[in-house]
């Protein structure tokens, strides 16, 4: 896995991208000038992630090798607890000031030592007169001092040392310490970063010590800070109206660390990003790759602010990049993780609309008008700008965000459709636009109501070699519960479109076709549903298939002969004869009045007449119940216009015999309605094309008179959709006027439905 960036300050000058070193190194001499005189405090200002304390570590480095002031970093972030400033400020002034005593014997006033105390010594005293209480760091805080015992110790010497001065005030040690810094002619300068990570009442405790606890002479302090986060914590930490105004009277001089120049965090950006890829990829970038790269970069990357943004767009792609670099286009990820650390509101939006958009493409659910309404407001007032060069403007998302339109209208401008073309380049590249790769940039893995690209490589290589495990996958697909809108099967349907299927050969095309005929009748007992509006199940395994067999037709037109035999001879019967063949009929004219022209069908006159002949032929050989078929009401009607009528009545009549088999037959003839509710009629003339009416209502008559009471209640249920199929039986049969003994058998009706595109429909 590549390196993650710590974000760390950077101390070496073969690591600093941005000039930090250089104007350090400039900065350092006029610094080291100001810890001459009254105490001074210098801010090195900047936002956050702008670099602050690296270039505070160059600026110590370039002081440091002056040695001419002292240099003393004060660290009140890590301190923790602000009442410990003071001390741990003594602790590191104090020995310095101790050392240069102890080299300068000859000094006047260090002959009377034993009279007079030392300036270390009234620091450590001072500490306790001005520290707010003692916490377990500040006694810590001396064990890293060269020279010094732990602070309590010290404490005691001080507080010896202030008693021996005969009850001073604060304000005249304070004057003790002023004097013996200008006679030993120390110099320090304060280092103090990171005060815009404090609490309000830290940010007080530091400045209460720059500007009266220690503003001693020669005394300069560097403070580094975000001028408006410190602001703010001054305003709530002194109630005061503008923390800003009061930061004026704290700070003398001011630099403002400056922003890199215009090009520098994307060229540093696009560079690691090209390395990063390299380093899992193994390859470089190809030239289409790289220009996607570049203009992502560029256009996205004019929001970047600071270094830190660079460091974090960096480690979001390389911490997640190795474990999907199957599934996603490089340039697209960049893209998205850089607009999640610039823009996170347009990142959350992005994210929402393309899983919307999956649900939408999957056929699971639709998008009404107030929902597209709701998010195209929103998209307008992330991206308000109308310059198409602006990453303010919709026209900056056009090129990785699908179905989006630059227009007034809110509803309009979002889930418009998308080219074949258009869909199939995005799927193919596994951009964010794809629906099946787009939750990988946001989630690490498929879209749940997708199946997997895995998946459908299995399908279509199983295709071309054995249709038998080719029925086995789509079986799977068949039985695995879904928990969406549509069953997996329904959704596969759906997936074998023009551009998926552009990835199979002839051989695969031939041996789907052949799969998805055999395992039609699976499919239809376990998923077909009765849906108002809704095409059903059979008639997109229709579709399939003669979308299929078009393009083996277009690429080897003897090939689909071939294939359409095998699925006359393999493909499920009640399937082939209730929809499928069926269809052809209608299609070729032989049914109805609306045939299709000769160039638009899948199939010549010659393969129909095969086709009928291979079906008869397996009719006459089948062991099958066709009373048990769910699609009953299409497959006899079906049966009737593919062989003529005579027949399947003969079978009807030889199969009904027995009254139970009656009671079923009627059953299975019932077609559907649905208003408030689904209903079930079972009309006269669907009937009577296989039974005389009059013998129906003779025989179920007879069946009431010694009716048990189940079959009472499949009577009572027959009773209702005669009464529903408004034939007026009732004159000859009594239909029943209690509707709800109809409803007492509601799952077998469900159970049975007949199809709505049946002739008992």
């Amino acid at each position: 896995m590549p390196t993650i960036d710590a974000d760390r300050p950077i101390t070496d000058q073969q690591t600093d991208e941005y000039g930090f070193a250089e104007m350090a190194k400039k900065l350092a001499p006029s610094i080291a000038e100001l810890a001459n005189g009254e105490s001074v405090v210098f801010g090195i200002e900047g936002p956050w992630g702008s670099g602050k304390t690296s270039f505070l570590n160059f600026l110590r480095s370039s002081l440091e090798t002056d040695q001419k002031p002292h240099v003393v970093t004060l660290a009140p972030w890590l301190i923790g607890d602000s009442r410990d400033l003071v001390s741990a400020l003594i602790a590191s002034m104090a020995p310095i000031l101790a050392d240069l005593e102890a080299k300068d014997p000859a000094r006047k006033w260090y002959a009377r030592k034993a009279k007079v105390a030392k300036a270390a010594d009234l620091l450590k005293g001072y500490a306790v007169m001005t520290g707010r209480g003692l916490g377990p760091l500040a006694k810590m805080a001396g064990l890293a001092v060269p020279g010094l015992s732990i602070v309590g110790e010290a404490i005691e010497l001080g507080t010896s040392t202030i008693g021996g001065l005969k009850g001073p005030s604060e304000t005249q040690v304070k004057e003790s310490i002023a004097n013996r810094i200008r006679e030993l002619n120390a110099r320090f300068i304060v280092l103090i970063d990171d005060l815009d990570r404090l609490e309000p009442h830290q940010a007080v405790e530091v400045v209460r010590l720059v500007r009266s606890v220690a503003d001693f002479p020669n005394v300069a302090y560097v403070l580094c800070y975000d001028r408006a986060i410190l602001g703010h914590a001054l305003e709530t930490g002194l109630s005061v109206k503008d923390g800003d105004l009061f930061l004026q009277k704290i700070v003398q001089l001011t630099f403002t660390l400056p922003m890199p120049e215009p090009f520098d965090l994307r060229l540093s950006l696009r560079k690691k990003l090209i390395a990063l890829f390299k380093h899992v990829a193994g390859r470089d970038l190809t030239g289409d790759e790289s220009d996607d790269l570049m203009r992502s970069v560029d256009r996205e990357g004019t929001r970047l602010r600071t270094p830190r943004d660079v460091k974090l767009v960096l480690n979001a792609v390389s911490f997640i990049y190795p474990s999907i670099a199957n599934e996603v286009y490089f340039p697209d990820l960049c893209r998205i993780r850089l607009i999640k650390i610039v823009h996170p509101r347009l990142h959350q939006w992005i994210e929402e609309y393309l899983g919307s958009r999956s649900v939408l493409v999957s056929g699971d659910a639709r998008i009404n008008k107030s929902e597209r309404a709701r998010l195209g407001d929103r998209l307008l007032e992330l991206m308000p700008d109308d310059d198409m060069e602006s990453p303010n403007s919709i026209w900056s998302l056009l090129s990785f965000v699908p179905g989006l339109v630059k227009t007034d209208n809110s509803v309009e401008r979002v889930f418009n459709s998308v080219s074949d073309r258009d869909i199939e380049q995005l799927v193919n590249a596994r951009r964010l636009g794809s629906p099946f790769h787009s939750r990988f940039y946001f989630a690490l893995s498929a879209p749940k109501a997708m199946i997997p690209e895995a998946d459908m490589r299995s399908l279509r290589e199983a295709a071309g070699q054995d249709v038998t495990a080719t029925t086995r996958i789509l079986d799977g697909f068949i039985e695995i519960e879904r928990h969406y809108g549509q069953s997996w099967i329904e959704h596969l349907l759906m997936r074998l479109d023009d551009v998926e299927l552009r990835t199979y050969s002839i051989d695969q095309l031939a041996g789907l076709a052949t799969a998805l005929a055999v395992s039609a009748g699976h499919a239809i007992r376990k998923h077909e549903r009765i849906e108002a509006l809704a095409v059903s199940l059979s008639t997109k395994i229709q579709w399939a298939v003669d979308l299929i067999l078009t393009k083996i037709k277009r690429i080897d037109a003897a090939h689909v002969t071939t294939v359409t035999s095998d699925i006359f001879r393999r493909g499920d019967l009640a399937w082939l004869v209730g929809r499928y063949y069926r269809q052809q009929l209608y299609d070729h004219g032989r049914l109805g009045d609306r045939a299709n022209p000769a160039d638009q069908r899948v199939h010549t006159d010659a393969v129909m007449d095969q086709g009928r002949a291979t079906l008869e032929a397996r009719l006459s050989a089948a062991t099958d119940d066709f009373l048990d078929f769910k699609d009953f009401g299409a497959f006899i009607f079906g049966w009737r216009d593919m062989s003529g009528v005579e027949t399947p009545k003969a079978w009807v009549t030889q199969r009904i015999a027995a009254d139970a088999d009656f009671l079923k037959f009627l059953l299975q003839m019932r077609s559907w309605a649905a208003s408030d509710r689904v209903y079930y009629p079972l009309r006269r003339d669907a009937v009577e094309i296989f039974v005389p009416w009059r013998d129906v209502i003779t025989r179920l008559q007879e069946i009431e008179r010694h009716a048990d009471e189940e079959t009472s209640r499949t009577l009572s249920s027959i009773k209702l959709s005669i009464k529903q199929g408004r034939d007026h039986a009732g004159d000859d049969f009594d239909a029943g006027e209690d509707s709800t003994q109809g409803e007492d058998h509601p799952d077998e009706a469900a159970a049975n439905p007949a199809p709505a595109d049946g002739e008992a429909s």
